[in-house]
C-alpha cells in the first residue's frame, strides 16, 4: 500500500516552529530540527546566458531568459514564474498565453515586434501543463517586459542581475540568481499613414510622413485632387470620381452640340441624314 508523505509550506511550517518553541519554552523535549530538515529543494534550475537577453529600448525592455528546469521531488506542480532585480526597480510582467484569447494564436508577441513561438515558451507551462516527475526536465525560455527604462549605467555587453522565482503546488518558493547579457536595440518605427495637410499635396512632406512620390497609386498629374472634407481619401476612390466626372462631362458635350446642330438646322431649313431623318406620317 502506497503511503502518502504530509509536505508543509513554509508558512505551515514556520506557525509549527513557534508553537513547538513555546512548548519546548515551557519545559517539553521536543526537537525543532526535524522541521528543519524537512527544508530541501524540490527543484534545480539552470539559465543559459548565450540563448538569454535583455533587449533594452529608450522606453521599455524585454527579458528573454532560456532556463533548464530539473525536478527533485516525487511530484512538482508548477504555479508561477516571476522576475524581478535586486538592483533597481524592474516592474516587470510574465507575459500571457496567446491562445488563450485565441486557440489558433501559436507566436507569443514582444514589445520589440519579436516573436516567440509557443512550444518554446515556459510562461504557459504551469498546472496541468507543469506537471514534473523526480528526474524530468524542462527547457525553454521565460518571456518578461517592463515599461520602465533600464538604467543607464547598463551598457551593451554588461551582464544584469535578475532574481527568478519559481512557486510550486504547495505555495513553496524557490529563487535563483541569474545574469543576462544587455543588448541596446532601437525603438521599433511604424509607418505612419497621415501627415500635416494633405496627403497628396506636394512640398508639404514632413518626418516619418509619406511623400507624395511614395505613396502606392497616388493620384496621376492633371487629376482634380478630391481628398478633402466630404470626399474619399483612397486614390482609387479618386479615380473613379474623376473617370465619372470625365464620362458625364462627354456626353453633355455631345448633347450640347446635337441641340445646336438641330436647331441650326431647323433655322437653315436643312434635314439631318439619312440615317437620323424622321419621316412624317
Amino acid at each position: 500500500m502506497p503511503r502518502l508523505r504530509w509536505t508543509l509550506t513554509h508558512r505551515e511550517q514556520a506557525e509549527y516552529k513557534r508553537i513547538l518553541e513555546r512548548l519546548r519554552a515551557a519545559g517539553a523535549d521536543v526537537d525543532l530540527s526535524t522541521l528543519e530538515a524537512t527544508d530541501k529543494p524540490w527543484l534545480s534550475l539552470k539559465c543559459c546566458p548565450e540563448g538569454s537577453s535583455v533587449r533594452t529600448m529608450p522606453a521599455a525592455c524585454v527579458f528573454v531568459i532560456y532556463i533548464r528546469i530539473v525536478a527533485l521531488a516525487p511530484k512538482v506542480v508548477l504555479q508561477d514564474f516571476d522576475v524581478s532585480s535586486p538592483d533597481w526597480p524592474l516592474n516587470a510582467y510574465m507575459l500571457g498565453d496567446p491562445s488563450v484569447r485565441r486557440s489558433s494564436d501559436q507566436f507569443y508577441l514582444l514589445l520589440d515586434r519579436t516573436k516567440m513561438y509557443r512550444d518554446e515558451v515556459l510562461n504557459h507551462r504551469i498546472d496541468a501543463e507543469g506537471i514534473l516527475r523526480r528526474g524530468d526536465v524542462l527547457e525553454g525560455v521565460l518571456l518578461a517586459q517592463s515599461l520602465n527604462p533600464v538604467p543607464a549605467r547598463y551598457t551593451k555587453g554588461s551582464l544584469m542581475r535578475l532574481c527568478l522565482t519559481v512557486m510550486n503546488q504547495f505555495d513553496e518558493f524557490q529563487k535563483f540568481t541569474v545574469e543576462i547579457p544587455v543588448e541596446h536595440i532601437p525603438a521599433p518605427v511604424y509607418p505612419q499613414t497621415t501627415c500635416h495637410g494633405n496627403l497628396y499635396d506636394v512640398g508639404k512632406e514632413s518626418v516619418g510622413c509619406w511623400s507624395p512620390g511614395d505613396v502606392p497609386n497616388a493620384v496621376p498629374d492633371g487629376m482634380p485632387n478630391r481628398s478633402g472634407p466630404g470626399h474619399g481619401q483612397g486614390a482609387k476612390s479618386i479615380r473613379r470620381r474623376w473617370a465619372g466626372t470625365r464620362r458625364e462631362t462627354t456626353d453633355e458635350v455631345g448633347a450640347r452640340a446635337h441641340r445646336r446642330w438641330k436647331s441650326r438646322s431647323q433655322r437653315q431649313g436643312s434635314s439631318p441624314p439619312d440615317s437620323t431623318r424622321v419621316v412624317a406620317s
